[in-house]
């Protein structure tokens, strides 16, 4: 008896030391790839099944094929995705940090389905999965690059390669926002404003959180700038009441150049979008319905924003997609925008947005051209 303890004894601790010779000898930390270097990042931490079920059940009634999806969860702790082109380009390339923790060795095993060698280092993925998945590939490759514990993906094989060979450190002010996000279940996506200076803005990011009732989202814009200090400066009456409930609109009473500055500033990020134009359009396709309430809401003394609209005004729909409230915040250096929509308003949106390609499978992409590394 004495004889099985120790063995098991041994077998433990032989578990416990290649365990944290793995964690911290072997293994990167993801988060290190998230440099100075990276314009744009996505994550999402702390992956689960029962996160992704939630989101994959709201797939699946948007007419989107993501069957399976929620078994990620069984093999990822972390994902990211990050491009280091610059972020106002036609068509940014993305490279995927997939970190499946200790289960490593069996998600690599696991990738050799899909992925052959193609040679050192390098995997390439299958000649059938290619022609599965070319609507989203858009008729490229896609190389894999295993390192030290993550899975590098990518269309671009050089960029992976040079990822992997980089020098890889924290950057404070990354780490801090994936710390204060890391609950939201739809992950972060931030923008690196160290690389891109506009306006004196120093931080954005956006978070979100989604169940079978509610999506809800917060925007932080950072700076120490005249235009921030300008919405923190002007101060509501205590329970202030402004305009009707339902497709209301209340912007406090800043200076104009302010406001469309930022919001020229926002429209940046948004691909050139023009959010200011949208917030100041009238309300025509959809009338107010007898049975919705058009009370008057509280504006709180730091609130600048507070808008309650209809979604079609914003993807030139004529049909009721329902209302999204939208709240903006001033506080110290920040901007916060927080944001709710009911989640039945989010499938109406993906499905008349057709977000998914629900009828574009038919669509032909062209060839394109193929990056590799030249070896000798």
């Amino acid at each position: 008896m004495r004889k099985i303890e120790a063995i098991l004894g041994t077998v433990l601790v032989s578990f416990v030391l290649a365990y944290y010779a793995y964690q911290n000898l072997y293994k990167i930390n993801p988060r290190s790839y998230l440099n100075n270097r990276v314009s744009t990042i996505y994550a999402n931490e702390g992956v689960t099944y029962k996160n992704l079920k939630v989101l994959e059940d709201i797939l699946e009634k948007s007419d989107i094929d993501a069957k399976g999806l929620s078994e990620i969860g069984t093999y990822l702790e972390n994902i990211y995705i990050i491009s280091k082109d610059e972020y106002f380009t036609r068509e940014d390339s993305v490279i995927g940090i997939l970190d499946p923790g200790f289960m490593y060795p069996i998600v690599l095993l696991k990738c050799k389905k899909y992925f052959h060698l193609d040679r050192d280092g390098v995997y390439i993925l299958k000649e059938k999965y290619r022609e599965k998945y070319k609507q989203i590939l858009k008729n490229q490759d896609l190389f894999m690059v295993p390192d030290r514990g993550n899975l590098l993906l990518g269309t671009r094989d050089r960029e992976l390669l040079e990822l992997a060979q980089e020098e890889h450190y924290l950057n404070p002010k990354v780490v801090g926002i994936l710390e204060k996000e890391r609950a939201k279940n739809l992950g972060v996506f931030m923008v690196n404003l160290d690389r891109i200076k506009l306006l004196g803005f120093d931080k954005l990011f956006i978070s979100g959180n989604i169940n079978k009732d509610y999506l809800t989202g917060e925007l932080v814009v950072g700076g120490n700038n005249r235009i921030i200090k300008s919405f923190v400066k002007y101060k509501n009456s205590p329970s202030q009441e402004k305009q009707p409930l339902v497709n209301g609109i209340y912007i406090s009473e800043n200076d104009k150049n302010d406001i469309d500055d930022f919001f020229m500033f926002l429209g940046y990020f948004l691909k050139g979008y023009d959010l200011g134009g949208k917030l100041k359009e009238k309300p025509e396709k959809i009338p107010y319905k007898p049975q919705e309430k058009k009370g008057y809401i509280n504006i709180m003394e730091d609130q600048f924003f507070y808008g309650n609209m209809y979604l079609n005004n914003f993807i030139n729909s004529k049909n009721d997609l329902g209302t999204f409230e939208i709240s903006g915040y001033a506080k110290r250096k920040a901007l916060i925008f927080e944001g709710r929509m009911k989640t039945k308003n989010l499938i109406r949106v993906i499905k008349e947005m057709e977000i998914g390609g629900q009828n574009d499978k038919n669509i032909q992409y062209p060839n394109r051209e193929i990056r590799r590394v030249q070896t000798s």
